[in-house]
C-alpha cells in the first residue's frame, strides 16, 4: 500500500534528520540526507522516495565526508532506471 511506503518514508526520515547536517534535492523526487551518526560509519549520504507502494532507501558511508553527493545521486540514478 502507498500508505504504508510514505508512513515509512516519513520515519526513517524523521530519526535521520536528528543526526543530519545536511538535505539535498533527489532529482525525480525524494530526499537526500548528509548524516553523521556515533557509531558504525560516521557520515553517511542517504537518498529516500517513494515507489508506487514501496519505500527505497540508499546508503553509502564514508569515513570522512566526500565534496559533494554525485556518489549517492549516481546510484539513485541507476536505481531509477
Amino acid at each position: 500500500m502507498r500508505s504504508g511506503a510514505l508512513a515509512y518514508q516519513q520515519a526513517v526520515t524523521r530519526y535521520a534528520c536528528r543526526y543530519a547536517t545536511a538535505a539535498f534535492s533527489v532529482p525525480g523526487g525524494g530526499i537526500g540526507l548528509r548524516v553523521r551518526y556515533g557509531s558504525g560509519d560516521p557520515i553517511r549520504d542517504q537518498a529516500a522516495w517513494i515507489d508506487g507502494s514501496r519505500g527505497v532507501v540508499i546508503a553509502v558511508g564514508y569515513q570522512e565526508a566526500p565534496s559533494d553527493h554525485a556518489e549517492i545521486l549516481a546510484l539513485v540514478e541507476q536505481t531509477r532506471r
